[in-house]
């Protein structure tokens, strides 16, 4: 008998619609963690993990990670709440809510303390946390934290060595690897595809939205040392956009190579 199909989950035109789509006896708790979410909101510390921590768990309790309701929209309505005049195409907000869900769900509110305690050190930067936050593995997450903390990694460093650990076992999101020496052909082009989709998180970071640092508005705060970077930038840029056009030839004619060696072995095998 074929699997019935669950139906596909509601669209809603904001948060308040999706909360009175709930069940009764959830929607008063619903209001009420919302309603402590827009005040945290009023003042970001979106540098301090102890704000991070009372953020999470109340995303925690508006959608917990269990819930399956992708198609709700709920993050994206959290987002739009919370920042009314944020653009759809401005994924800060809703990158935010999901990191800080996972933070409150794999830290206490004593290892938040300690770890904001590691922040305001200078021992740990964010970048830390969201590459300890990506583990599921509590265990290996509290050695490399400890490691981390002992030997003064940088958050870059700390995402190679879980990259080690991990290896292509943990899922690709959000994890930039330094490419290992002689790499495989595998090995290298998982690590341009996983370099590929941090670019495009940055992009979004960078341009997209009325905040964005180098959006429009921005250019009042303009001087000689940002018309210096921006000549950096934009030729840094180029140089990727060159690269970038020469090795797809390449890769497009590896891609059809590759093709026509399986079809060759198909063949045979028959």
């Amino acid at each position: 008998m074929a699997k019935k199909k669950s139906p596909p989950a509601r669209k809603y035109k904001d948060i308040a619609a999706w909360i009175k789509d709930q069940p009764q006896t959830e929607r008063t708790r619903l209001r009420a963690a919302l309603t402590e979410l827009r005040k945290l909101f009023k003042g970001p510390q979106q540098d301090d993990l102890c704000w991070w921590h009372r953020v999470g768990k109340r995303m925690l309790a508006l959608q917990p990670k269990e819930d399956r309701r992708y198609g709700s929209n709920v993050m994206e309505l959290l987002a739009n709440y919370l920042q009314p005049d944020r653009e759809w195409q401005d994924k800060r907000v809703p990158n935010l809510l999901y990191r800080t869900r996972d933070f409150a769900d794999k830290y206490s509110w004593r290892e938040a303390q300690a770890l904001d305690k590691a922040r305001r050190e200078k021992r740990l930067t964010s970048l830390h946390i969201v590459a300890l936050v990506s583990l599921e593995d509590k265990g290996l997450r509290e050695k490399l934290l400890k490691q981390c903390l002992a030997e003064n990694w940088s958050g870059q460093r700390l995402r190679r060595e879980i990259q080690n650990k991990v290896g292509r076992k943990r899922s690709s999101g959000g994890l930039s690897p330094t490419p290992p020496e002689n790499s495989s052909p595998g090995v290298a082009l998982r690590d341009i595809s996983i370099l590929s989709r941090r670019w495009m998180t940055n992009y979004e970071v960078w341009f997209v939205g009325k905040r964005a640092p180098l959006g429009s508005d921005e250019i009042k705060a303009c001087n000689e040392a940002m018309l210096k970077d921006t000549g950096a930038a934009i030729q840094g840029l180029t140089d990727v956009r060159d690269a970038v056009r020469e090795q797809l030839k390449r890769l497009r004619q590896y891609e059809r190579d590759i093709k026509e060696s399986l079809r060759t072995k198909r063949h045979r095998s028959k």
